[in-house]
Formats: C-alpha cells, structure tokens, sequence
C-alpha cells in the first residue's frame, strides 16, 4: 500500500472531519436538499476525503502528477456515494437521491436488551396533497412520538399500550416523489415542497414557507425529488430524563401534563406554487430504530377511534350547534371539527385505516315539543353507509329526535370527509346536540332500536 505524503496527510486532517448531522444515528456527511451548500459539496465528507487521498496516492504511484489527480477524482466518488447515509439505524441507502427504497427493513426487526427491546422498522406515513386552491401555500404537521398513529400507523398499533417510554436511536423521515417534469401549461412553475423538524413541541406550527425553508436542517425541493429529513436523536440535544420519554397512548394529551415529557418534536411537510388543486405529489415514509421501556397490561378497546361533544345554540340553520358545552365527558381521539356554521361535521382520515367502520349517533333533546323531523343528507361515495332515523324523516315528534347511521371510510386520498345535516330542519325548542362518533367491528348494520328514546 503506498505510503500517504506528509502534504496529504495535512490535508486530510484540515478537511477530514465534515459537518454532520449530530445524533445518534451516525447520520452522514451528504444530506440531499439541505440548505446548507457544505453538506451538498461533493469535495467534502471524511469518507470522500479519504477516497481523495488513498485514488490521489495510487494514481500518483503508477502515473505521476496527472494520474494522482485522476485518482484522487476517482477516490472521491467511490467513498462518496456509499458514504451518503449510514449509521446504526440501518441507514444504508446509497442512491443519488439520497432515497432508494432501502432506508430500514420493511420487515419489522425485534431484538431485546437489558431492560428495553429494540425495534427497527420502515412505514409508509401517507400520500402528500397540495393546497385546495392551486399554488397556495399548505402544511401538515406529525408528532414525533411512537403512540401516535399519524406519524407511526404500525408502530402506533403495538406500543400504544404495551410500552411507558421510549427513545429513538434514528429516525429519518423521506419524501418518495409521485411527480413528474413534465407540464402540460405555458407555466413552468413546478412549486416546491419542503420539510422541517421543530423540537420544541409546545411552539406554534409552522405556517409558511420562510419560517420552513430556514429552520435547521430543513429540506427544500421541487416536486418531482425525493428528499430526506433526519431528526436529531441524541439525548444530549434534545430529551429530558436520559432521552427517555413518555409513551403517547391517547391523542390528545391530558391538560395537566408538559408535552414536552412526551413528544420528541413535530414534523412538518409542505408545499406551494403547485400548479393543480389537491395534487398527490408524493409518499411520506418514516424509517426508525427505537428502544421502548417498561411495558405495561393492554387496556380493553384503548385503541379504539371515539369522538363525542355535547353543543348548544342549536338552529334550523345550525344542527349542529355553534357552541361547546364544557363537561368531563366530551373528548376526540378522531379529529373531529363541526364547520361551516353548525351545518357539517368534518374530519381527517389521517387517524383511520381505510376500510374502518363508525359508527354516529346525533341526537337533539329541548324543552318542548318537536315541530318536524330531521332531515339527514346521505354519504357521499366515499363510504357504504347505512342509516336510522327517529322520528322518520317530516314526522312530528315529542321533545327529542335523533339519527344514527354506521358507515365504512373508503378512503380515496382526499384529507378530509364530511357529514352535513340539511338546513331547515326544525328541532325541539332550546335543543342541546349530543354527537358520539365511535369506531366498531363489522360491516353489515346492527340491529338498533328507537336511538330517539
């Protein structure tokens, strides 16, 4: 083996140890789409810069000055490309990209040690939309802790209840384009997406493209590239006790605790200047080694979707009410917003497995006697839906009237779904509006009595 000339030993000392991202999950010198031009010079890594010196040694041997250049170029793109991403998270990928496919095992890995077990795995998050106007800007933001089925839909499922605490050892988001190059306008603007991790959790959500693209580490690309966004692991940066932290097993954290004890961070994707509506220009998949902590006995049906609110200032106009009566007993684990002035009840797939089953009851309770019945618009395509109502639709009734419908989400790639009870409709005088979304087994509907009584 040639021997490395003092001159190439000084200057693998000056240039050898490259800007990385601290964590620890080994991440490597080159991030694809990072904002910082040293992470993307091809000129500089320690695996590049090791090439440089070991191809610039030999082709200085066998051929002089010319032939150490040549093999110090070519040193530097064979210790290069395996060099872009690796560490003990299983972050092997080597592609151009940054994104071939191979980040993790699609096969969950499961290996126990000491006092905690070890998983690493790859998941598939969701499909990525644009704005519902075109070119507008828009954003989704993702938890960053293991009980939460939005960010970790696998993952979610086994730890929720079964683990009190974790620590992640790596985790790497990626964006998989489903975009094309190609236009089909006189407009060549293709928009962009771009990515972020805030790891202060109780912090506002990032709502525009500036506060994105100039957070550290951010990722910034045009549609048709994939791109990755690395989040800093290590316990020194960014936990409390050790690193270690809390289990999420509900959605929405009770109010007397500190989020921070549970979220590592958030995630947050978006995009603007795409040129269509809605567009589905990409996957969002995460890719992670995490240690979890005490496990602990399932609850029964802890897992389950619920949804329920009480509401008043209930109209013809508004069935569903316009205000929130606060008691004990209203809670969402779905995600549920009641829009366009107490006319329609919306929510979000993003916690729900497509083909799940729900089941909504609504019913109104007042003072006097009823002057007609509800009238309940039917689902759109989106869901095989069954419905009940009492009393009948434009029957009088006494005091009380309620619906209640079983649906299955068919779910078809759009963000959010919606319910709408007509206006018009007549409903006993003063009502309050009990809403239950809950998720069921099965799909056919049960037998229910009189919901109305």
């Amino acid at each position: 083996m040639p021997q490395f000339t003092a001159k190439q030993r000084a200057e693998y000392r000056r240039t050898g140890r490259p800007t990385k991202l601290r964590g620890s999950g080994a991440y490597g010198a080159v991030i694809p789409g990072s904002k910082h031009p040293s992470q993307n010079t091809f000129r500089t890594g320690k695996w590049a810069n090791r090439g440089a010196i070991v191809g610039g040694a030999i082709g200085g041997y066998y051929g002089g000055p010319i032939g150490a250049k040549v093999g110090s170029y070519a040193g530097r793109a064979a210790f290069h490309y395996p060099a872009k991403l690796m560490g003990s998270g299983s972050y092997q990928d080597a592609g151009t990209q940054g994104l071939g496919g191979n980040m993790a095992p699609q096969v969950p890995t499961f290996k126990s040690s000491g006092d905690f077990v070890t998983i690493s795995h790859r998941e598939y998050i969701g499909d990525l939309l644009s704005s519902a106007v075109a070119g507008e800007f828009r954003s989704d933001t993702f938890a960053l802790n293991p009980g939460d089925p939005a960010t970790f839909p696998w993952l979610s499922n086994l730890c929720q209840t079964s683990y009190q605490q974790y620590k992640f050892d790596s985790l790497v988001f990626s964006v998989k384009s489903t975009s094309g190059d190609s236009l089909n306008s006189t407009n060549t603007a293709l928009g962009s997406v771009f990515g972020a991790i805030s790891y202060d959790f109780n912090d506002e959500d990032m709502t525009t493209k500036t506060e994105i693209a100039n957070s550290d580490w951010s990722r910034v690309a045009k549609p048709s590239e994939d791109f990755m966004i690395p989040v800093e692991v290590k316990s020194k940066q960014t936990g409390l006790n050790g690193g270690m932290l809390y289990v999420a097993n509900q959605p929405n954290l009770p109010s007397n605790v500190d989020p921070k004890t549970y979220m590592l961070g958030k995630l947050t994707i978006g995009s603007q200047g795409l040129q269509g509506t809605e567009v589905n220009f990409g996957e969002l998949w995460v890719s992670y080694k995490v240690r979890m902590y005490k496990p602990t006995m399932s609850k029964p049906l802890s897992q389950a979707l619920v949804f329920t609110q009480t509401r008043s200032a209930v109209t013809g106009n508004a069935p569903l009410g316009l205000d929130i009566v606060l008691n004990d007993h209203n809670s969402d684990s779905v995600g549920v917003q009641i829009a366009n002035a107490g006319q329609v009840l919306q929510f979000s797939p993003k916690r729900m497995m497509n083909g799940s089953t729900f089941l909504l009851h609504i019913r109104w309770l007042g003072a006097q006697t009823a002057l007609g019945g509800l009238s309940f618009v039917p689902f759109s395509d989106d869901y095989d839906s069954a419905t009940i109502h009492s009393p009948a639709s434009a029957v009088v009734s006494d005091s009380a009237c309620s619906v209640m419908c079983k649906f299955k989400l068919n779910y078809d790639g759009q963000d959010v779904q919606s319910i709408q009870i007509t206006q018009g409709t007549t409903f006993p005088t003063g009502a309050m509006c009990n809403i239950t979304m809950m998720q069921v087994c099965g799909t056919a509907l049960p037998v229910i009595g009189n919901p109305g009584h």
